[in-house]
Formats: structure tokens, C-alpha cells, sequence
């Protein structure tokens, strides 16, 4: 199996720098294409079959290959369009413009089956004093056909880099609009709105953090946590509807909590005035799990957390969290 990472770059230290080359200051579009290793292109194949008359038919879908390697990346429908990585790394032209964002950090993962690029824009949040939360946007793109383009914001907590959900909707399509802007004025403008929208967004999740770390969380509340988050949605026998009602597996519970509860009393940050016993160390207990100690290494981590069932778990647990603290 190809290693989740194939090649990186983070400007000194961000979530998961011990992968790839570390910049010392951030890269302009060019260098940062070249230092993530993404100076390539995708395009797609027909492919064949051979029919039952042994006649050569051409397949309904096509295959997406690698250009510089030739290696296939996924199978997509004939409509399916490329978005090359010039082009994603091109959206963020226009907040470097405006000088409203850096780049951070971008990558190829699974042999370029999936690409990412994030941005630092201005801001820091101070949740409670000495614990800060900073912004950025997130763009992740799937050549292999199995995700659709996505950008949006995304908080990462200074203290351990944990990526945080958003309390608020993301704004994906106001942030898409920029993609199709070709006079750099109308961009610079569109920029302004965007990074407005940006601020209102993070400065509301911001206060729903703090609201959080003023509730106490005790050690049941942070089981039914858990359960929450991590309950299994296993299909019914009569149909293809997932049965959310199911609990976790005790065994499974069991060993969740010996991950989640040290994260909670002693993880980063708890040492913190108004993390540790609070709904806000509840929710980084569980972010710091999935971005820290879920699975078997920091790249597969990154991956899950960007392309997989580790975002929508980081959701789950923040809805959850913002409801107990309403209800207490």
C-alpha cells in the first residue's frame, strides 16, 4: 500500500511537520508547488473492455492517471473534470495579493490520489487566557474521483495543532466564488468579502469555544461523549438505513475511554486555567485523539482527518459538546 504522505511541505511548526521538507519562511505559489512536490498534471484515459464476443468496447468510465509517472489514480465518470494543482494553488493568488494569507502547508497524498493546500489568514482567537486558536483555509482536491474539490475555514489550536471544527457553516461556496474571478480587482474585492466572512465565522466559533470552557465536564459526561462520537452506524437488517441507536460495543467503549480520559486529565494544554474538567477539554480530548493517537501513524492521521471519517467525528463532537453546555 503507498504511504499515506508522499511529499510535503510545512513552514516551521504546523500540524504534522515532522512530515516532509519544513520551510523557514512561507513560499511563494511557485516555490511552495515545487517544495510540495505537486509540479505535475492529471489527465483521463479511455479505457476498454473485452466484451463476451471478444470485441475491445470502451468502458463508461475513463481512468484518471499521473502524468509525470503514469500511475492510475482513480475511475471517474466521462463528465468528471481535472482541477490541476496549479490551479488549486492559483485560488490563493489573490490572498497573497492582498498580502491576507500565507501559505503553510501542502501536500500529495496516496501516490497524488489526494492533494491539500493550507493557508494562514490573519487572526488569532484567545479561547481562555494562554490558549489561542489560529485561522486558516483548507483546500483539499481528489484526483482519484473519490471527493469533490473542497475549501473551507479551519481552526487549529496553537497548544497541540489539533484541527477543530467550525460551531458555524464553513463557507465553502462564498470562498468558491473566488475560483471563478479572473480580473485581479474583482479578486482583490471578492477577497475583501471573503475574508470578512472569515472573521465573523471565526470570531462566533471563537465564542462558542469559550462558552465551553466555562461548563464542567465530569468523567460520565465525557463517556457519553464518546458514545456519541464514536457509535457505530450499523445498517438494519430490513433495510440500508444506518441504526445510529446502536451503542458502542462495551469492550470498544472501554478502550476508547483509556485513550480519550488521559487526553482529557493530562493532554496538551489541560494544565491551562479553564481546559482541564470543562466541555472545551472534553472536545480537545477528542480532537487530540484523532489528530494525535487515532490509527498508526502521523501521515494516515493526516489523511483521515482531511479526506476521511476523522473531520465529520471532530463535527459530531463539537455539536455535541455545544449542546451539553446549553442544556447544563
Amino acid at each position: 500500500m503507498a504511504h499515506a504522505v508522499e511529499s510535503m511541505f510545512s513552514v516551521r511548526k504546523i500540524p504534522w511537520h515532522k512530515l516532509g521538507v519544513i520551510l523557514d519562511n512561507p513560499p511563494t505559489i511557485e516555490e511552495a508547488i515545487n517544495a510540495a512536490g505537486l509540479g505535475w498534471d492529471v489527465a483521463c484515459r479511455r479505457m476498454q473492455y473485452e466484451a463476451i464476443n471478444g470485441s475491445m468496447q470502451d468502458a463508461e468510465s475513463r481512468a484518471v492517471v499521473r502524468l509525470d509517472t503514469g500511475a492510475k489514480l482513480g475511475e471517474v465518470g466521462c463528465n468528471w473534470t481535472p482541477l490541476q494543482n496549479s490551479k488549486a494553488f492559483a485560488f490563493f493568488q489573490p490572498f497573497l495579493d492582498a498580502k491576507a494569507a500565507t501559505l503553510e502547508c501542502a501536500g500529495s497524498l496516496f501516490d497524488g490520489a489526494k492533494v491539500f493546500v493550507l493557508a494562514k489568514i490573519g487572526g488569532t482567537d484567545e479561547i481562555v487566557k494562554g490558549d489561542a486558536i489560529e485561522r486558516y483555509i483548507l483546500l483539499s482536491n481528489a484526483h482519484d474521483g473519490t471527493a469533490s474539490l473542497r475549501v473551507g475555514f479551519t481552526p487549529i489550536r496553537v497548544v497541540c495543532a489539533n484541527t477543530l471544527a467550525m460551531a458555524v457553516r464553513n463557507g465553502t461556496s462564498q470562498l468558491l466564488r473566488l475560483r471563478h474571478v479572473g480580473d485581479v480587482e474583482e479578486a482583490l474585492e471578492r477577497v475583501g468579502e471573503a475574508m470578512d466572512v472569515a472573521n465573523s465565522r471565526f470570531e462566533a466559533t471563537a465564542e462558542q469555544y469559550r462558552a465551553l470552557a466555562k461548563v464542567a465536564c465530569n468523567k460520565k459526561q465525557l463517556k457519553d461523549l464518546v458514545q456519541v462520537v464514536f457509535r457505530p452506524a450499523i445498517p438494519e437488517a430490513t433495510g440500508s438505513m444506518p441504526d445510529v441507536t446502536q451503542p458502542i460495543p462495551a469492550e470498544r467503549e472501554s478502550w476508547l475511554l483509556k485513550q480519550i480520559e488521559p487526553l482529557f486529565d493530562a493532554g496538551a494544554g489541560t494544565e491551562i486555567a479553564g481546559v482541564r474538567g470543562t466541555l472545551w477539554g472534553a472536545y480537545n480530548a477528542i480532537t487530540e485523539y484523532l489528530a494525535h493517537e487515532r490509527g498508526n501513524s502521523d501521515e494516515r492521521r493526516l489523511a483521515n482527518l482531511w479526506f476521511g471519517q476523522a473531520a465529520s467525528m471532530s463535527q459530531k463532537a463539537l455539536q455535541t459538546v455545544v449542546d451539553m453546555a446549553r442544556t447544563a
